[in-house]
């Protein structure tokens, strides 16, 4: 029963980080909107990839970051914020014509943006550990990839959603590009709270 809720736990825990807005999520919801529903499938498997580099070496080397965390967090985070801003700026001026997928939504688009997702900080130091061995970190890695996937086609199949009714894909790009601003707001004021812990 205890192993069960802890497992119960790190989805409920996982699978609510993953079906949040954020910038992954933005563009899957554009891909959705942009472009037959099988077409975007492929990007999942670019979001799981990424995610996969960038928590792994982190939970290996949890204990050995000591303080490099926050400074290694804060690159990380700044990264972030010029990729996002890039890609909304993309996304703004993006305007797709006969339901043709804007050239950014690819899978290359989602890995890297999903790569430096500061999500992926909050998996390795907060929702995947502890691990109890090999065997549990095989586990919550498969439960991960599960719940990543449903929430990418969530995602996905909202974006469908939305390009059937009265928005067009042009308004749901500036959507995403609005939601991407929001977050690299965020990120930024997260990234001067950690330099003032460094500094201070």
């Amino acid at each position: 029963m205890f192993i069960a809720n802890v497992y119960l736990g790190f989805a409920g825990a996982a699978g609510l980080l993953l079906i949040l807005p954020g910038p992954t999520n933005a563009l899957l919801m554009t891909a959705g909107a942009t472009k037959p529903f099988r077409l975007a499938l492929p990007l999942i498997p670019a979001e799981l990839a990424a995610y996969a580099l960038a928590i792994t070496p982190l939970l290996l080397f949890h204990e050995l970051l000591g303080s490099w965390r926050l400074i290694g967090g804060a690159t990380m985070k700044t990264v972030a914020i010029v990729i996002i801003l890039l890609v909304a700026s993309r996304l703004w001026r993006s305007r797709p014509q006969n339901g043709a997928e804007p050239r950014l939504v690819t899978a290359a688009s989602v890995f890297w943006m999903t790569l430096f997702n500061p999500k992926g900080l909050i998996f390795a130091f907060a929702i995947f550990p502890p691990l109890a061995g090999p065997a549990d970190g095989v586990i919550k890695a498969a439960l991960f990839g599960l719940l990543a996937s449903l929430a990418g086609v969530v995602w996905i199949s909202a974006g469908r959603l939305l390009s059937a009714g009265r928005l067009g894909s042009a308004w749901i790009s500036k959507a995403a590009a609005l939601i991407l601003c929001g977050f690299a707001i965020y990120l930024a004021v997260s990234v001067v709270v950690d330099a003032r812990l460094l500094v201070g």
